[in-house]
């Protein structure tokens, strides 16, 4: 299975089941409001111009980031399938 395959498998399944996790984490909830607290804070000290730089930024970042967290995920699922066929080739001798 290449890549873009498996992305496009798994894909559903990632975003149900970290959407679940993120929502059930006490301490995920926390940052994120944290974090929300200090981006209203920054917005209102901000010039229209800098406060949409700003936004442009953030959107970036959490496009990146997420990026990263899919890939990663995806890396862990194709070592967990090798793994997994390492282990079953060890049974069969």
């Amino acid at each position: 299975m290449n890549d873009f395959d498996l992305e496009e498998f798994v894909n559903p399944c990632i975003i149900d089941k970290l959407t679940e996790v993120y929502e059930k984490d006490e301490t995920y909830q926390e940052l994120l409001k944290a974090q929300d607290l200090l981006y209203e804070k920054l917005e209102e000290k901000l010039s229209d111009e800098l406060a949409d730089e700003l936004e442009e930024y953030f959107e970036a970042t959490v496009e990146t980031s997420a990026r990263k967290e899919k890939l990663t995920y995806l890396q862990g699922m194709k070592d967990m399938y090798n793994t997994s066929l390492i282990l079953q080739d060890k049974e069969k001798k």
